[in-house]
């Protein structure tokens, strides 16, 4: 299930960080696109109030996301060896 190589730490940190970019491409959405279009629907009438879905969208859904963050992040770091500092070569690109 688990694979302790690098190719399986390489692979799961694709997958966290696919997911973590999807989490805030959605937030740049809501708020480039999302945003002002509920403020013009408000301000000009065809809306009297937010409805609930979006004060949830607003409120709760960034929370996950900064969880999901701060997730990530020690994961990552907590999965680097031990003891091996240094540059991480990643095919011919060393880093």
């Amino acid at each position: 299930m688990t694979d302790p190589s690098r190719q399986g730490t390489a692979l799961v940190a694709g997958a966290l960080a696919f997911v973590l970019f999807s989490c805030f491409v959605a937030l740049a959405g809501m708020a480039l696109i999302g945003g002002p279009l509920e403020d013009r629907s408000i301000s000009t009438g065809q809306a009297d109030a937010l409805s609930v879905f979006s004060r949830v969208s607003w409120y709760i859904f960034p929370l996950p996301s900064l969880i999901f963050l701060i997730l990530v992040f020690n994961i990552t770091i907590l999965s680097l060896p031990k003891g091996q500092g240094g540059p991480v070569n990643i095919g011919q690109t060393q880093i």
